[in-house]
C-alpha cells in the first residue's frame, strides 16, 4: 500500500447505522436491564423501610412537651419558663428582638421616601434666604433662629399638614444650615453675600414633589416671618436664589446599602439561631409570638413523611431515568464496538480507491443485486452511503467494467487477460464469469484464476499471462493480500491493467 487508509466519515456513520438491528436489540436490552436494576433497588429500599421499627421511643423532653399540650396557653408558657434554662430563654428573646427590629426596618424601607430614591438621579432644589435687621448682630441671631425653625418639628408638622409626606419622612428630605460668604451665581457673574444667609436643601425622588416641598418651605418661612416680626421686630427675609437640578448623592446610596445589610443580618442571625432551637424553645417561641404552642406543622410534615415512606414500601417501582440511561448506555456501547471493528478492519471497503491506495486504475465497481424484500431503513442507509454518487444497476456496472477492461487491453495491445483475486468464491466468481462472457463476445480471451497467492497451480498459470485484472470482493479480501498480488505480478513481469471492486 502506498498510503495510509483514510476514514470516510459518511461511510463510518453508514456502517454503524447498517447495524441498526443490533443497536435496537442492545437498546431494548439496556432499558430492560437498567429498569430491572432500578426495580430491585426500589424493592430492597421498601423492604428496609418495612423492617425498621414503626414507633421510636420518645425522649423525656418529648414526653414532657406532649403533656404540656393538655394545659392552657398561659399554663404552658409558665411551665416552659420553668423548664428552659436562662441561656435558652435569652436565645429565644434575641430572635424575637431581631425579628422586631427587622420589621421596623422593613416598615421604614417601605414608607421612607429616601429609601425609594435613585442615588444617582436625585431631584434637588436649593433655596438661599437673606435674613436682615437694622442691627447686624441681631441679624446673625435671627438667622440661627430661622435655621432652628426649618430644622425643627414645626417645619415637619407643616409639611405633614400641607402634603402627603409624614413628619418622620420629611425630616430626611429637608435640611437647613447657615452659611458664611454664600456665593450666588447670577448669569455669568458671581455675587458674594454676607454672614446673614440661610441655605435650605430639598430632595425627593419625584421632581414635581421636590418643587412642591420647596414651596412648602417658602410658605413656612413666610408664615414664621410674620410671627417673629411681632415678637422680635421688623426684619427682612429675602429669597436670593432658587435652583433645581438632578444630582448624585453617595450618602443616600450608603444609607440604602446599610439598611439592606442590616435587614439581611437580622434575617440570617434569626434563622441560624432558630435552627439550633430545641422543641421546647420552638414551643416557647410560638407562644411568645401569639401561637398556641402546639407544633402542628411539624406533626403534619411527619405524617406526610410517614405516608410517603408507606407508599414507597407498598409500591416499589421502575425508574424511567434508569430505563433511558440503560437504553442510551447500551446503544453507545454497541456503536463503540462497531466503531473499533471498523477502524481495525484491514479488509477492502467499497469506499476505498485503488488508485490512491495501490496506484492502479480502478476499472469499475460492481454493485450487489437489489433484493426484493428490503426494509426502508436499509434503503435509506444505502442512500446515505452513496450520497453524491451516481448509482447504477448490477447489469450496468458489469457492462461498464467489461468496457473498461477491453479498452485497457486494447491500449496495451493484448488479446488475452487474466482475472485474478483472493477468495473469489465469496461472491466475486459470479462477477468474473459475467465479465468473461461479455469479453468473449468482444474476441478477448479471458482466464479466471482464484487464490493465486495460496494455490501453486494458479500461480504457475499466472506466469503465462501477459496482463491481469484484479477482481476483489469488498469486506472479504484483505488489503495486504492485494498488495502481495501486485508484488507477485511485478516479480513475474505481468502488466496490471487495473482492478474491479465487487460489493
Amino acid at each position: 500500500m502506498n498510503e495510509e487508509r483514510e476514514i470516510n466519515l459518511i461511510d463510518l456513520v453508514a456502517d454503524i447505522l447498517s447495524h441498526w438491528r443490533g443497536l435496537l436489540i442492545f437498546m431494548l436490552a439496556g432499558a430492560v436491564l437498567m429498569g430491572a436494576f432500578s426495580y430491585v433497588r426500589s424493592y430492597r429500599a421498601a423492604n428496609q423501610v418495612q423492617e425498621e421499627p414503626e414507633e421510636e421511643e420518645l425522649s423525656e423532653e418529648e414526653i414532657e412537651l406532649a403533656e404540656l399540650e393538655e394545659l392552657s396557653r398561659e399554663e404552658r408558657l409558665e411551665e416552659l419558663e420553668d423548664i428552659l434554662e436562662e441561656p435558652q430563654k435569652l436565645s429565644v428573646m434575641a430572635v424575637l428582638d431581631d425579628e422586631q427590629e427587622n420589621a421596623m426596618h422593613q416598615q421604614y424601607v417601605e414608607e421612607s421616601v429616601l429609601m425609594k430614591m435613585d442615588p444617582y438621579n436625585i431631584p434637588k432644589t436649593e433655596l438661599i434666604f437673606r435674613i436682615r435687621m437694622e442691627d447686624m448682630g441681631e441679624s446673625y441671631v435671627l438667622r440661627s433662629v430661622y435655621e432652628d425653625l426649618v430644622n425643627g418639628v414645626g417645619m415637619l408638622q407643616w409639611v405633614e399638614d400641607k402634603t402627603d409626606i409624614s413628619a418622620v419622612g420629611a425630616d430626611e428630605l429637608i435640611s437647613a444650615w447657615s452659611r458664611s460668604n454664600v456665593v450666588v451665581l447670577n448669569g455669568s457673574q458671581e455675587t458674594e453675600l454676607g454672614n446673614d444667609c440661610l441655605k435650605v436643601a430639598v430632595v425627593h425622588y419625584d421632581a414635581a414633589e421636590c418643587k412642591k416641598l420647596a414651596q412648602c418651605v417658602k410658605d413656612y418661612i413666610k408664615a414664621q416671618q410674620e410671627e417673629l416680626t411681632e415678637q422680635l421686630g421688623a426684619h427682612e427675609v429675602t429669597l436670593l436664589s432658587e435652583s433645581s437640578s438632578v444630582v448624585m448623592d453617595t450618602s443616600v446610596r450608603d444609607r440604602q446599602i446599610s439598611y439592606s445589610n442590616s435587614r439581611l443580618s437580622f434575617l440570617i442571625n434569626g434563622a441560624n439561631t432558630r435552627a439550633g432551637f430545641t422543641k421546647a424553645q420552638e414551643m416557647y417561641y410560638d407562644l411568645l409570638t401569639g401561637g398556641d404552642g402546639i407544633l402542628s406543622e411539624e406533626e403534619e410534615d411527619e405524617e406526610e413523611e410517614e405516608e410517603a415512606v408507606e407508599e414507597l414500601a407498598q409500591n416499589p417501582s421502575v425508574s424511567k431515568k434508569y430505563v433511558l440511561l440503560g437504553a442510551f448506555l447500551f446503544v453507545f456501547l454497541y456503536a463503540g464496538v462497531v466503531f473499533v471493528i471498523y477502524i481495525m478492519n484491514g479488509k477492502l471497503r467499497t469506499s476505498d480507491e485503488l488508485q490512491r491506495l495501490f496506484n492502479i486504475s480502478q476499472l469499475g465497481l460492481v454493485v450487489k443485486e437489489e433484493g426484493k424484500k428490503r426494509f426502508i431503513v436499509d434503503r435509506w442507509i444505502d442512500a446515505l452511503r452513496n450520497r453524491g454518487k451516481r448509482r447504477f444497476t448490477r447489469e450496468q456496472s458489469l457492462e461498464l467494467a467489461a468496457a473498461a477492461v477491453k479498452i485497457s487491453a486494447q491500449k496495451q495491445e493484448l488479446n488475452a487477460v487474466c482475472l485474478i483475486g483472493c477468495d473469489l468464491k465469496a461472491g466475486a466468481d459470479v462477477v468474473c464469469q459475467a465479465l468473461k462472457e461479455r469479453l468473449d463476445r468482444e474476441k478477448l480471451e479471458v482466464m479466471i484464476l482464484d487464490n493465486v497467492l495460496y494455490d501453486a497451480e494458479a500461480m504457475e498459470r499466472l506466469g503465462k499471462s501477459q496482463g491481469v485484472v484484479l477482481v476483489e470482493k469488498a469486506m472479504s479480501t484483505m488489503c495486504e493480500e492485494i498488495a502481495r498480488e501486485l508484488e507477485l505480478a511485478q516479480r513475474q513481469g505481468i502488466r496490471v491493467l487495473g482492478g474491479i471492486v465487487v460489493e
